[in-house]
């Protein structure tokens, strides 16, 4: 007779199966598009409709909830994959199969090699750092939408929640599905310089804007790399956390200040035109001196091989 699982126990073995589903590329496209067609615009009008007939406006509405409902719909499909996975394994395995099971890919492996844990995560947050004031001038390149201006004016009026939901949501949310789900699944049937260059293109894509798209098309590049080295998706998420925490920081700091001020402008017109280059020149020396010593000692043997196509 078999015995039912606490709801608890049963969550928590739907999320142990995601390490057996390793999306292949049509897979991991069907994620991005759940997540941008049937979260970002199906939960939306359904949150919107829901919200109506209780009288509450959109705006009202907690942005938290707002963030994370739009993940609802790929997490589904997501635990389907992996639950359907475990149970054609126990087919294969009655039928003596045992070629054709899928191996469980675990979203950590913790490959730091020659550098320590502690060295490891410092570095990525220096070069994290780097790299934002080098991708800064991008941001100039395209006037900011109306929706990212939103965003930072809902940090004021509703500090809370948004921050959570920009500094702490997002880098847990995007890197399981965009580093830990799809990379991680592509890695097993493409390139490491395909997965990383799909993990980066879609990382761009969900942001639904051109004025973040190539920043976190490079950004989301660093990320799947350090991911790629490491094995280590808690890398991935600092750097998508410290990217995020410090706009917002920045922001709530700095109230009165125009959203499109960027740090050139502020270097500029504090000191000198000199200073900002001296300072992005060692921006840019300090990450390059960290990948190059990152693609020397980080990850294993496996992972000194040449990125190819």
């Amino acid at each position: 007779m078999r015995v039912a699982l606490p709801p608890s126990n049963y969550v928590m073995k739907m999320f142990r199966n995601l390490k057996y589903f390793l999306p292949s590329f049509n897979q991991s496209l069907l994620i991005v598009l759940l997540l941008i067609v049937a979260g970002g615009l199906g939960m939306g009008i359904l949150l919107a409709v829901c919200y109506g007939a209780a009288g509450v406006a959109m705006a009202d509405i907690n942005p938290l909830v707002m963030y994370l409902c739009q993940f609802v719909p790929p997490l589904i499909y997501i635990l389907y994959k992996g639950a359907d996975t475990v149970k054609e394994n126990g087919r294969l395995m009655e039928k003596g199969l045992f070629d054709r099971i899928v191996k469980p890919v675990p979203f950590n492996t913790f490959n730091f090699g020659k550098v320590s844990p502690a060295v490891a995560f410092l570095l990525v947050i220096l070069a994290t750092f780097a790299l934002m004031i080098v991708l800064e001038p991008l941001n100039s390149l395209v006037p900011m939408p109306d929706s990212v201006k939103q965003i930072y004016a809902n940090m004021l009026s509703n500090m809370l929640w948004t921050s959570l939901s920009v500094a702490v949501a997002a880098p847990l949310v995007e890197e399981f599905f965009l580093r830990g789900t799809i990379m991680r699944g592509m890695l097993q049937h493409s390139t490491p310089l395909k997965a990383i260059l799909w993990s980066a293109f879609y990382f761009a894509l969900i942001h639904m804007n051109l004025y973040q798209a190539l920043g976190a098309f490079i950004m989301g590049l660093f990320i799947g790399w350090i991911y790629y080295r490491s094995g280590t998706l808690w890398l991935a998420i600092l750097i998508h956390f410290v990217n995020n925490g410090s706009s917002v920081l920045f922001t709530l700091l700095n109230p009165q200040m125009d959203v499109e001020t960027t740090l050139m402008d502020i270097i500029i017109q504090s000191w000198s035109v000199e200073a900002y280059i001296g300072i992005y020149t060692a921006s840019l020396a300090i990450l390059a001196a960290i990948i190059f010593y990152f693609y020397k000692n980080l990850g294993n043997g496996q992972s000194k091989e040449t990125i190819s196509a």
